[in-house]
């Protein structure tokens, strides 16, 4: 059954998300349009299970930009174009009392 070879794929590969991932690949290449695509998945199971495409690994994770900033930023750029676009004035408050740019107010 393919539930047997999906855990002794899985045996060679922890991580099911990677799994997935090279089984599908590897389905997607070896596989002959004369054939059943289930055939052709369950070889490969077999293939993994015999320690064939283990040699994966977890792409590196790259820092992600922090929310609030681009956040921020775009709301800045908003206030400034609907505030020319709408004709409106920047603020009716004195040059003291200025409310901050959404940047600066995080």
């Amino acid at each position: 059954m393919r539930s047997e070879l999906v855990y002794s794929a899985g045996l060679k590969i922890a991580n099911r998300f990677l799994l997935a991932t090279v089984a599908i690949k590897a389905v997607r290449k070896l596989h002959i349009s004369t054939t059943r695509t289930e055939d052709t998945a369950n070889v490969v199971f077999v293939d993994v299970a015999a320690g064939r495409y283990t040699d994966v690994c977890m792409p590196e994770i790259l820092p992600q930009a922090a929310i609030e900033e681009s956040l921020a930023a775009l709301l800045d750029r908003w206030e400034d174009q609907n505030v020319e676009a709408l004709g409106l004035q920047p603020s009716r408050l004195a040059p003291s009392e200025q409310v901050p740019p959404a940047s600066e107010r995080l």
